[in-house]
């Protein structure tokens, strides 16, 4: 249970019990911390209103309802009308209409099965020292987009579709990261839409989203109804607002649909299209190696409030880390590297660690990530962040690595922990991706147009 939901509980149990004023005040406290702005209003309300009591009993509490948070968790919201576009109005995939859990555990399982393969996240990247290697990074060539409307998938389904799907030898289904540039995926209808013809046998990838459902009290209603009724009964001013808006109820629920990647699809010219994506442009411009370091070199200079970099040369027992007590990022000189690619797919996974700091996006507390590198699984959930973070920004300049070789003793050292976190809490992959997805908007930094700051220095040196 989270606090969100702790909280949620804590107050809908208040009907008929007496709390002293002291204790309305932690709760408040409790409230604001897990940003449940309803309670916090609800009960400072009380306070304000009796301002000399000291006792308060709660005769009459309207239940709250809990729902996830989903854009905290990187999910997209999509329209009726993005729906119907998609074909989504049947889920399929499972054989029944699913439920919020039952997705947060199909995308879970596929995760563990990943690591458990040893695929694409799970491969070795640097080393410190002259043979030691640490580390690990996702093998992403670019962003995946649907081809339909040409727009970047981002968080969850990034990390989701940067996956092909496709039968084994052995007749079962397996996981390979997606290494060219065939990012473009399709649903169903999009692809007869488009005339072109699915081959036989092709797999599906799911990418999720949600949606809202809308009641008055017990009854569903349309968006329209319930955003007239809301309008009406002035439910969005608590001086003014009406009784009846405590029947309004609007619920999120999570969903999602079946597409297929370009390799499956023929008669659509795929490549003509890759230029009208957004972000593809730049990607044109960064083709050789040289510029793919630049590009690298430049996202990092350009990150807004960045730590400070030290380089030095690294020992056998020293690796590259970030310590948020000092805000800074230690790293070993490039040449002891075989490739400066590792090196800076190093460097983006210690940089993501820094947008945790308090100063910037505050996600993480420093006694949890000084708890050691493999000492609590709220570090290994961190560690998993800073892989996806990096992956994506990896993504964005091209520094695919040389060098893949599976480093066996890094992964038992903190990727058994990750398994562990997924198989408690089947959210955590959706909260580590939509974190990741934070942290790479705050480095990149981007202006009103959607150009990263890296990118006009870039094509100036060009």
């Amino acid at each position: 249970m989270n606090d969100k939901e702790a909280i949620i509980r804590k107050y809908n149990n208040l009907q008929g019990k007496e709390l002293r004023r002291f204790q309305v005040r932690r709760l408040i406290r409790e409230a604001k911390k897990a940003n449940e702005s309803l309670i916090v209003e609800k009960l400072s309300g009380v306070l304000r209103q009796y301002p000399e009591s000291k006792n308060f009993t709660f005769e009459k509490v309207t239940p709250i309802v809990y729902h996830e948070d989903f854009e905290a968790l990187g999910i997209p919201y999509l329209s009726p009308e993005e729906e119907k576009d998609l074909g989504t109005t049947e889920i399929e995939g499972l054989g029944k209409r699913v439920s919020s859990n039952d997705i947060y555990q199909m995308v879970t399982d596929r995760i563990i099965e990943t690591i458990d393969k040893g695929t694409g996240m799970w491969n070795g990247r640097h080393k410190t020292g002259k043979n030691k290697k640490t580390g690990s990074l996702p093998i992403l060539s670019g962003y995946p987009a649907n081809f339909h409307n040409k727009k970047l998938y981002r968080g969850i389904n990034a990390l989701i579709l940067s996956y092909y799907t496709q039968k084994g030898p052995d007749g079962n289904i397996v996981f390979e990261p997606i290494t060219d540039d065939r990012y473009f995926w399709m649903s169903f209808k999009q692809i007869e839409q488009a005339g072109g013809k699915l081959r036989k046998g092709s797999k599906a990838n799911e990418a999720v989203y949600y949606n809202w459902l809308f009641f008055l009290g017990n009854k569903k209603i349309d968006e329209q109804t319930y955003n007239k009724l809301y309008a009406a009964n002035k439910c969005g001013s608590r001086k003014e607002r009406n009784e009846k808006c405590d029947d309004l109820k609007k619920l999120p629920f999570l969903r999602y649909y079946n597409v297929f990647n370009e390799r499956d699809i023929e008669g659509i010219d795929f490549d003509k299209a890759r230029e009208k994506v957004k972000g593809q442009e730049q990607k044109e411009q960064i083709k050789t190696p040289e510029q793919k370091v630049l590009a690298a070199d430049l996202i990092i200079k350009h990150m807004p409030n960045k730590p400070k970099l030290k380089i030095k040369v690294m020992g056998s027992n020293e690796s590259p880390h970030y310590s948020p007590g000092y805000d800074h990022v230690v790293m070993p000189a490039k040449n002891q590297y075989d490739h400066p690619g590792e090196w800076y797919g190093t460097a983006f996974h210690e940089f993501i660690h820094s947008t945790g700091h308090k100063k910037r996006l505050a996600r993480f507390y420093e006694k949890d990530y000084r708890g050691g590198r493999f000492g609590n699984n709220a570090y290994a959930l961190e560690e998993l962040v800073a892989e996806i973070g990096a992956a994506f920004l990896n993504a964005e300049s091209g520094t695919l690595l040389t060098t893949l070789k599976n480093n066996a003793a890094y992964i038992k050292g903190w990727a058994t922990r990750v398994k562990a976190e997924l198989k408690k809490d089947n959210k955590a992959i959706f909260k580590a991706a939509g974190q990741a997805q934070k942290a790479v908007d705050y480095i990149l930094n981007f202006n009103k147009d959607g150009d990263p700051a890296y990118w006009n220095e870039y094509m100036k040196i060009q």
